[in-house]
This record gives C-alpha cells, sequence and structure tokens, in this order.
C-alpha cells in the first residue's frame, strides 16, 4: 500500500521537503498508519534508531503505515490525550545515506523485513528520512528480543495471544538471498573479472523449506565457467544464466546457503551501456514464493578498493508478483504477447 499517497496524495519517491513543511503548519496527531519522530541534537545516533526499530517492528507486525523522522516535537495539549505535532522540524544534522539508514534498520530486525522503502529529504546540510512500511507477510517481527504492535496510535509490546495468532497466520517460509561482491580484477587483460558471493537464508522459525532453487541472470556479460567440462548444465544463454533446480533439499531456519561464481563482463558492451550492467537473481523453494533481487553495476567505480561499491542500486527480495504488477505484466499481457508471436 501506498501511504503517502494517503497522506500527501504523491507518491514516497515524489515528497520534497516542502511536503513536510507544509503537512506540519496544521496540527497533526498520530494513528495506528502514521508516527512522528523527532530528533533531539543530544544523544547517539545508535540511541535514535532503537525508537525506530520499535515502529517499524510494530508496523510491520500490525497493518503497515508511515513513519516522518525528523517531525516537530510533540506538543501535549490541555484536555487531549494524545500529542499534537505542528511547526518546525526537526532534522538530522548531517546527509544522511540510503543504504546506511536501511541497513541500520534492518539489521535489528528479526525476521529481517523486506517490505520497508525509504526517502531522504535533505534541507541545506541536514536531512529527515521518510519510512513507509508495509504490512509483513512474514509477521510477527521482533528486535531487542520483543515483538511490537500498533494500538492506539503507538507502538507497545504485543500480547502473548496476538503473537501466536501471527504465528499461526504464516503459511511459507521467508526466503530471502543477500548478494555480495568479494573481489573485482582484469581478466586476461581485457575484461571485467566480478567475484561474487551469495547467502541465501531461511528467516521462518519453525518452518523449513524444501527444494531451493535459484536463477542468476547477467546481461553484458558471462559466467567463466560455463564452458568448463562438468559444469555446463548449470548455465544456459551462452553462459549468461546461472542456475540450479535444487541446490538444497532441506532449507533449516537461520541455516545460511553460500553459492559464488565469476562473471566476466565485456568492456566494450559495457561501455555502449553507458558503463553499467545488470544482474538479476529469481528463486524461490517448494512452499515459498517466488522472489527477485536487481542490482545495476556501475563500471566506472570498478576500480574502488570496495568492491561492493561497484552496485549502484539494488531492489531485493521483492516477490516477482509485485515487479510484474510494477512493469505492467498481468495474465493479459502474457496471453497477448504469446499469441502475437
Amino acid at each position: 500500500m501506498d501511504y503517502c499517497i494517503s497522506h500527501f496524495g504523491k507518491s514516497l519517491n515524489d515528497l520534497t521537503i516542502q511536503d513536510i513543511e507544509t503537512f506540519f503548519q496544521i496540527e497533526r496527531t498520530e494513528t495506528d498508519q502514521i508516527e512522528f519522530k523527532s530528533i533531539h541534537p543530544s544523544g547517539s545516533l545508535d540511541d535514535k534508531f532503537k525508537g525506530i526499530h520499535k515502529s517499524v517492528c510494530a508496523m510491520l507486525n500490525s497493518s503497515g503505515g508511515l513513519i516522518i523522522w525528523g517531525a516537530p516535537i510533540g506538543q501535549k495539549v490541555e484536555g487531549r490525550k494524545e500529542k499534537v505535532f505542528t511547526g518546525e522540524l526537526t532534522l538530522f544534522q548531517e546527509v544522511l545515506e540510503k543504504d546506511f539508514v536501511i541497513s541500520k534498520i534492518s539489521d535489528s530486525i528479526i525476521p529481517l523485513p523486506s517490505a520497508i522503502r525509504i526517502k531522504i529529504l535533505n534541507k541545506d546540510s541536514n536531512s529527515l528520512v521518510i519510512i513507509e512500511v508495509d504490512k509483513s507477510e512474514y509477521s510477527p517481527h521482533q528486535t531487542y528480543d520483543t515483538y511490537y504492535m500498533r494500538i492506539d496510535g503507538q507502538s507497545k509490546p504485543a500480547p502473548h495471544h496476538y503473537i501466536e495468532a501471527l504465528f499461526k497466520r504464516i503459511k511459507y517460509p521467508n526466503i530471502e538471498v543477500l548478494f555480495k561482491i568479494t573481489g573485482t580484477d582484469i581478466h586476461n587483460d581485457s575484461l571485467y573479472r566480478v567475484d561474487f558471493d551469495m547467502y541465501f537464508f531461511n528467516w521462518t522459525p519453525l518452518q523449513n523449506e524444501e527444494d531451493l532453487s535459484f536463477r542468476v541472470l547477467v546481461d553484458n556479460g558471462h559466467f567463466s565457467n560455463h564452458q568448463i567440462p562438468g559444469h555446463q548444465h548449470m548455465y544456459r544463454l551462452n553462459g549468461q544464466e546461472f542456475y540450479k533446480d535444487c541446490t538444497k533439499e532441506i532449507f533449516y531456519f537461520g541455516e545460511p546457503v553460500r553459492e559464488s561464481d565469476i562473471i566476466l563482463f565485456n568492456p566494450y558492451k559495457v561501455e555502449k551501456n553507458g558503463n553499467k550492467a545488470n544482474i538479476i537473481i529469481s528463486f524461490g523453494g517448494r512452499f515459498s514464493p517466488r522472489k527477485t533481487s536487481e542490482y545495476i553495476l556501475d563500471f566506472s567505480k570498478f576500480l574502488s578498493s570496495k568492491p561492493n561499491e561497484l552496485i549502484i542500486e539494488r531492489k531485493e527480495n521483492r516477490l516477482t508478483k509485485d515487479v510484474q504488477d510494477e512493469k505492467g505484466v498481468n495474465k493479459e499481457s502474457i496471453i497477448k504477447t504469446l499469441m502475437e508471436k
């Protein structure tokens, strides 16, 4: 659900700092689906994130919502239970990076959340963070050993019966992949070499997955092992696809499955594509729905001392259905394409 459209009349990507300033020109109160977090100059950044972890966790376990981090300081009004928020924003006195914020939030929530979108709005050298959270298909989530939920416009520890109901609601395991570039080099003085690891995780306690499979597609390059005898069965499309139909028969919670390979990119083709290349990973199992992770590599950063800086855009662990909906692919369009061939 696009909560920004509900509150601002525009999507998260289209929001500006002026939209937030205008929003708080009148008194606002929190609800179960919108929370305002002010930023105090004192205290460490880690301490500030702890409150965000609790709020994100609560929205994941409830009906989702929106967090405005950098909102005005809430004021108590006589005769009213809830605080009101209006006036000047309280911004971070630094420019924050989106990947940093996503990492700080995701790393402290179990199981790892995927239904979170972040927008950093800057004003001069200051930042405000908008966090849009979808209701999770894999709840309950916890942070700091506590499960939270939204009730009466607040994030509160969830009672046992609520947690138990959420556990019973889960119908399939939550499978996710972590993609990591482990090294880069020049191969035979002519090709860009990119070494990578993929770590697959089952984040759902008490529910195993079976027959984990994956596909990795790459453009402007090929997998280096696709012509090696005994390995050809794992590659297709002239080495542009690496796949395994059953890389793990029984996939347990908390036990990562690691896969590694090497991609060789053609510098001429990469340069014609604006120094960019794409990697798409799709994966799933017997019970879990298919998911997709997409990465854009920028080879102008190829000589960086930190290989992962080659990745300039990530769209990770999204349900393939959501990816197809975003691209306008549906039953009718697929049938039409097939019939026109």
